[in-house]
């Protein structure tokens, strides 16, 4: 990365993110802030061919045939959690530690991976992003370093718009969760006592699925009554259905920032959460941090629903903290950091 730059293109974009067609939060994060960072400087974006972008050989071009391509370039910028370890003049994004905090959760192979990859980071002393602050002392003290450089860059979100079209799911007062299926989203704690709630409140649960990861730990979906699973197939369905949802319900295990919490906010929606990602930064209005303790789930849960009927949430409060996080500021914030470092 020392050699001769290329002033037409200074920022080279490890581009091996847009190989997942099933996009996460990671890779949607990516997406979004190379495309704002693209407003901010020139940048070019290096994917490799379908054949070497997955597994093992996806980690083949990115360690191996990547550097070459990149060498020119006056900064690599890896926004997907991995980069090549030979490149110094780097900034890579570091998601989240849950291999390292949760390594049940994950493959034993990508959890020992991983913790080389970060010891291997910091050695070579590249540049660290991360989206929150939790994630960003969470990984100092991983890393046992107060002299690593580890940026927190921040989230932005996508705008969920609302619109006419059929409504999927219940009518009345609901409540939703994502990650059917996946262990880390923890949603079978919230179906192990929905049915009293179904019972004594009349509450519905939507729990959003998506197809197998092939990374996290899955499980079996457990039926139960006033509780639906539901695979949305566009945002715009997504809108439609968060707009009208009383709360949503987010009792993760473990997470980096957690998206969906800004995307209900958004619409106006609040949430009751576990104390993980950016949570606790996000308090304002009816939104709730909870420990993962039924008596105190169901207690906010019922009181939020009455909230609902007597139109008690705030929803302008909601929709005022969630604009506050934008992808241009968080491009801002990186183009600043390669601007002062490279």
């Amino acid at each position: 990365m020392k050699g001769k730059s290329n002033n037409e293109c200074p920022v080279a974009i490890n581009g091996r993110y847009r190989s997942v067609q099933k996009p996460t939060g990671v890779q949607i994060w990516s997406d979004e802030v190379v495309t704002s960072l693209a407003l901010l400087v020139n940048v070019e974006i290096l994917i490799p061919p379908r054949w070497l972008s997955k597994g093992f050989l996806g980690h083949f071009w990115e360690q191996i045939i990547l550097p070459f391509r990149a060498w020119n370039y006056d900064v690599l910028f890896s926004p997907a959690n991995f980069g090549p370890l030979f490149i110094k003049n780097q900034v890579v994004a570091i998601h989240d530690l849950m291999p390292v905090t949760n390594p049940e959760l994950f493959r034993k192979s990508y959890v020992m991976m991983t913790r080389f990859y970060l010891k291997m980071v910091l050695r070579s002393k590249i540049l660290m992003l991360t989206t929150s602050d939790s994630v960003n002392f969470q990984l100092r003290e991983y890393l046992q370093t107060d002299t690593a450089v580890i940026k927190t860059v921040g989230m932005g979100t996508r705008e969920l718009v609302n619109s006419a079209i059929p409504k999927v799911g219940p009518q009345n007062n609901y409540f939703v969760a994502f990650g059917g299926g996946n262990a880390r989203k923890n949603t079978d704690f919230l179906v192990s006592f929905w049915p009293s709630l179904k019972s004594q409140e009349n509450l519905e649960l939507i729990i959003f699925i998506r197809e197998k990861d092939s990374v996290h730990t899955q499980q079996i979906m457990p039926q139960s009554q006033g509780v639906e699973y539901l695979t949305v197939d566009n945002d715009e369905q997504l809108a439609n259905i968060l707009s009208d949802a009383t709360c949503l319900l987010w009792p993760s295990i473990c997470e980096g920032f957690g998206m969906p919490l800004l995307e209900c906010m958004q619409l106006g929606v609040p949430f009751i959460s576990s104390s993980t990602g950016a949570a606790s930064d996000l308090l304002v209005g009816e939104n709730k941090v909870l420990p993962l303790e039924e008596d105190c789930w169901r207690t906010e849960i019922i009181e939020i629903s009455r909230m609902k009927i007597t139109n008690q949430i705030d929803k302008k409060v909601l929709k005022a903290k969630a604009s506050e996080y934008t992808w241009r500021k968080v491009a801002i914030n990186i183009h600043e950091i390669i601007a002062t470092y490279f």
